[in-house]
């Protein structure tokens, strides 16, 4: 099925069916995820997106790698003291409290942790010029423990390759 409903007078669903076509998921971390399935229209999405509070749009991914489906993420815009979504400020201007995280010195010093230098050390092989994103995205999803675990055999199988 397409993505893109066709043109002219037939309709492309049944306005009966129950299936929802836009799916909203949220998580503790302010982070909303919503799915989009084929055959959603704009209003699937207003319906669904009016339920959320200010939040700003941050990534897409498909569902499968061969589904047409999308998922959609989005952040919790940032509020200041009042409450109230911070908004960016113009640009030129002072950052808005709470728009731009201010940096610790103290902290941007700390050595990297073990699951950072394992990450690191993974993407430094070839398998990041082989499998790119992919690889990326899956070691961002995966725990923490497991990437640890799994570093030294990934590095030591791609430096055997080389």
């Amino acid at each position: 099925m397409p993505i893109i409903p066709p043109s002219g007078d037939s309709p492309w669903r049944d306005p009966y069916e129950p299936r929802r076509f836009v799916t909203v998921r949220h998580n503790v971390r302010e982070v909303y995820e919503l799915t989009v399935s084929p055959g959603a229209d704009l209003h699937d999405l207003v319906d669904a997106t009016a339920t959320l509070p200010s939040i700003v749009y941050t990534d897409h991914r498909p569902v499968t790698p061969a589904d047409p489906a999308v998922v959609l993420t989005f952040r919790a815009m940032p509020t200041g003291p009042d409450g109230v979504p911070v908004r960016p400020s113009p640009r030129g201007a002072s950052p808005a409290s709470g728009w731009v995280p201010a940096i610790d010195p103290a902290v941007a010093g700390v050595p990297p942790t073990e699951y950072e230098r394992a990450f690191r050390a993974i993407l430094a092989t070839d398998a990041f010029r082989v499998h790119g994103p992919s690889l990326v995205y899956g070691l961002a999803y995966c725990d923490p423990e497991a990437v640890i675990a799994a570093a030294g055999g990934i590095v030591a199988r791609w430096a055997r390759r080389a």
